[in-house]
């Protein structure tokens, strides 16, 4: 990769997790003039970026107003909930029959992270980086890094509403109790007891949406 790759890489890079990371916030305007100000760099790359961005859904253009981060769509949340449901139930069931003891002590390191940074303060983009290392470390352990990478591609909205989720309610120590139940379940072989802890922890943010729309109304699309 040469420099000019890596440099547009880390500008992508760079803007994707500040919409991501809420730095940059749902619905608020920005431009190829500021960008290009505050990441030091020349207009020409920030214009490609923009482009980039606005493929992804992480920017809209709105014709005769501006390029704006783009909102939180509650619906688009439920259906990659509702993906990865589907999907990662059947991966949680085939790790049962394929990792063995030295897989199930690194998703227990992983666990052991989550918890030190759960009560080191609860930084709650550090608690979700851990959170999706785990789910990643599974599907990369059972060989699907491709399904993996396809559902990160597609959360936009879903990893937004996870940070402020997080940040309205005190769940991490809930959610460190899930994943450990979950890897118990896995070194024990409980398939049957896999598809219900599962549903439980993807679908528990949805029980608090209401009040998360109610109080960040302006950061989702009607």
């Amino acid at each position: 990769m040469n420099t000019v790759t890596n440099t547009k890489e880390h500008l992508y890079n760079t803007v994707k997790a500040e919409i991501l990371d809420l730095e940059l916030k749902p619905g608020v305007r920005i431009s190829e003039a500021e960008v290009a100000k505050r990441l030091g760099v020349s207009r020409q790359p920030i214009r490609e970026l923009f482009i980039r961005l606005t493929h992804d859904k992480l920017v809209q253009v709105v014709p005769q107003k501006g390029t704006f981060i783009s909102l939180i769509d509650l619906d688009y949340v439920k259906q990659v909930i509702y993906m990865r449901f589907l999907v990662e139930k059947n991966i949680l069931q085939e790790a049962c029959d394929k990792l063995d003891d030295a897989d199930i002590e690194k998703l227990k390191d992983i666990c052991d992270s989550q918890t030190a940074i759960a009560e080191d303060g609860g930084d709650p983009i550090e608690f979700l980086r851990a959170d999706n290392s785990l789910h990643r470390t599974i599907f990369h352990m059972c060989g699907h890094d491709v399904i993996w990478s396809i559902i990160e591609s597609n959360n936009v909205n879903y990893s937004r509403f996870r940070l402020l989720d997080v940040l309205e309610k005190d769940i991490m120590h809930r959610i460190v109790k899930q994943h450990r139940k979950i890897i118990e379940l896995i070194e024990t072989k409980n398939k049957s007891g896999l598809k219900e802890l599962l549903e439980e922890h993807l679908y528990q943010g949805l029980d608090n949406s209401e009040h998360i729309i109610d109080r960040y109304k302006e950061y989702f699309s009607k």
